[in-house]
Parts: C-alpha cells; sequence; structure tokens
C-alpha cells in the first residue's frame, strides 16, 4: 500500500470488508451493493488482543484507514458460500457476496470458495459492472 494521502474512518470499519468513499478524503464500510468500491479494509484490527481492550475493529471514526485497492489480492470476509471465480459485491455488512446480475457493480472476484458466511477468502480487487 502506497498511498499518497490518509483516508480516515467515517465509522466503525471492520477488517477484511468492502470499503467505500462517505466525504472528504472519509471511507466507511459497504453497507450493501453499491455503484463503486474503495477497496478493502486491512485484514488487522486497531489494537492487539492486550488486557482485555482490544478492538475487533480494524478502524473506528477518524482513524486513519489501511486498505488494498483495484489490482491488489488480498483477504475478504465471505457473507455466504461463493464459488472460485464468482465475482463478488457487499452485502449489508461489507462481506463479499455473489453479485446478483446484471448492472451490478463487482468490487473483486473469489480466487477460492467460500462454503459458508464468516470464511476469510482471497480474492483481486476489481471494479467492474457486470453484463446480461
Amino acid at each position: 500500500m502506497s498511498d499518497s494521502f490518509s483516508l480516515k474512518a467515517g465509522g466503525n470499519i471492520l477488517p477484511s470488508r468492502f470499503i467505500v468513499i462517505s466525504g472528504d478524503y472519509e471511507v466507511s464500510q459497504a453497507a450493501a451493493a453499491t455503484a463503486a468500491y474503495l477497496g478493502v479494509s486491512h485484514d488487522s484490527t486497531k489494537s492487539a488482543p492486550a488486557d482485555g481492550l482490544a478492538s475487533v475493529n480494524h478502524a473506528e471514526l477518524g482513524d486513519t484507514v489501511s486498505y488494498y485497492k483495484v489490482g491488489d489480492s488480498c483477504l475478504l470476509e465471505a457473507g455466504a458460500a461463493v464459488a472460485a471465480g464468482a465475482l463478488l459485491e457487499s452485502d449489508a455488512n461489507g462481506r463479499g457476496i455473489t453479485a446478483a446480475g446484471a448492472g451490478e457493480m463487482a468490487g473483486a472476484i473469489a480466487l477460492e470458495a467460500a462454503g459458508a458466511a464468516g470464511e476469510l477468502i482471497r480474492v483481486q480487487i476489481q471494479n467492474v459492472r457486470m453484463h446480461a
């Protein structure tokens, strides 16, 4: 990741979730299929699990967000079972699900299958509109 500027979190962002632009130099976790995906949040959490103070979030409101962008390969949390090679869009929680069909934007392609929601799978990030 070599960004020449920083993007701030517009709210809580979990690791390995689709993110979208939500304001000036601000990103948020995707909340549904969208017109454009910026990328996928880094797979790290905000803090280490020490003393019970760990955050499960990658970033929280105002934090700098680390992310993978178009062309990068990374981990994405699946929101349902998906097949290798499937084009993916966001569910209501920023997780990857199989894109619904014509006219939908896909934010990534699955490089491996997921058997169920919650699995981390390797994807390649891309923004493509699906055709009929």
